[in-house]
């Protein structure tokens, strides 16, 4: 009788472990079915291949003389903009010359990574509405990410295939991340090394070419927007040479 009551115990115990199984591995699909880059506008590939930093500009400094600079904070850099208007604010100073058709923006910003730490973008209206700002942090955490190259890099390497095998967290977290770099995708990166450290986002909007260069340093992100056809990339070259940050 004990035995009876015993095999129908540990009979009762499998039916409920494979009950509480069925239940689990039926989440995890669902998990992996709605939080998959499938649901996105852009495909994986497309966000990897936008990531991927294909050609490196090696930028070697040059000094001047104090007086050839123009200044804007810890900011010094060649001054060119003699004939263009100047309008400065708290975060930025906009030089622009309408004749060249070119227009120069300066600004002293958070990294780009920063945008995946705000709790604002808690992805509202995505089609999975329980996306968290802390799963993209603790997936970033997890893959060492710490700057804007590095997450670069990461999207563009990351092996994203996501199975029932995966952690909650990471398809949660690898999902959430995603979500950021598709509505940050570039047209194209170009990396900065030598003795600046940054990189190049380049946009054309109806046939204008904007190239955003952007040095990193003391946990910033020093941005030069330059906008108009005057401005070649050999222009540019020449000028962000001579970029120098004080105290830096």
């Amino acid at each position: 009788m004990k035995e009876n009551k015993k095999g129908l115990l540990i009979g009762i115990i499998l039916v409920l472990v494979v009950i509480l199984a069925g239940f689990y591995i039926g989440y995890k699909l669902f998990l992996v079915t709605n939080y998959s880059v499938k649901t996105l506008n852009h495909s994986i590939v497309e966000i990897k291949d936008a990531y991927k930093i294909k050609d490196y500009i090696t930028i070697n400094t040059k000094d001047l003389d104090e007086k050839d600079y123009l200044k804007f904070k810890e900011i010094k850099m060649k001054n060119d903009f003699i004939d263009f208007i100047k309008e400065e604010n708290d975060t930025s100073v906009v030089y622009t010359n309408k004749e060249k058709k070119a227009r120069i923006t300066i600004a002293i910003n958070e990294p780009y990574l920063d945008f995946y730490y705000l709790v604002e973008s808690n992805l509202e209206g995505t089609n999975v509405k329980n996306v968290k700002y802390q799963d993209r942090i603790n997936y970033l955490k997890k893959n060492h990410i710490t700057n804007d190259l590095e997450l670069f890099n990461f999207l563009a390497s990351d092996n994203y295939q996501k199975n029932i095998f995966t952690s909650i967290r990471d398809i949660k977290g690898s999902y959430a991340t995603y979500l950021i770099a598709e509505i940050m995708v570039p047209q194209k990166l170009t990396g900065i090394n030598g003795d600046l450290n940054g990189y190049i986002r380049e946009r054309n909007i109806n046939g204008n070419i904007i190239r955003e260069v952007n040095i990193l340093k003391n946990k910033k992100r020093y941005m030069f927007m330059f906008e108009g056809s005057f401005y070649t990339l050999d222009n540019i070259i020449d000028l962000i040479s001579t970029i120098d940050v004080i105290n830096g």
